[in-house]
């Protein structure tokens, strides 16, 4: 990968924001379990050092939330649809959100191994 190239992807992977909002979660048909899970997750997301299986634990449980909740409005199929269509929303938010650290993370990764080659050839 060339200079230029690199730079590209590196102004790629820095226009996907790490941060979410409750706003950007959260939206009308959220339910209240809902809304403590979700503040939890962007807790975590704001934290300096996201823990990762603490993440990947609450997503879980949000994933359970918002599955029991589009079994309990069966019965309504308006207000079902309505839940899914925010909730696909939120999702791909989210989805969005954890490739960038994934790709963060294997930056970072990248430098040290090349910090490390470069100091095993110093020596």
């Amino acid at each position: 990968m060339n200079d230029k190239s690199k730079a590209s992807t590196d102004a790629q992977v820095a226009t996907v924001p790490t941060r979410l909002l409750e706003t950007d979660i959260n939206h009308a048909h959220t339910p209240e379990d809902l809304l403590s899970i979700n503040k939890l997750i962007i807790e975590q997301l704001s934290a300096d050092n996201v823990d990762d299986t603490e993440l990947l634990s609450l997503i879980e449980q949000r994933d359970d939330c918002v599955q029991n909740t589009l079994e309990q409005l069966g019965a309504a199929p308006e207000r079902q649809k309505e839940f899914a269509l925010a909730e696909t929303e939120v999702n791909n938010k989210l989805i969005r959100v954890c490739n960038q650290l994934v790709k963060q993370a294997q930056n970072d990764l990248t430098k040290l191994v090349k910090g490390r080659k470069a100091i095993r050839q110093y020596r």
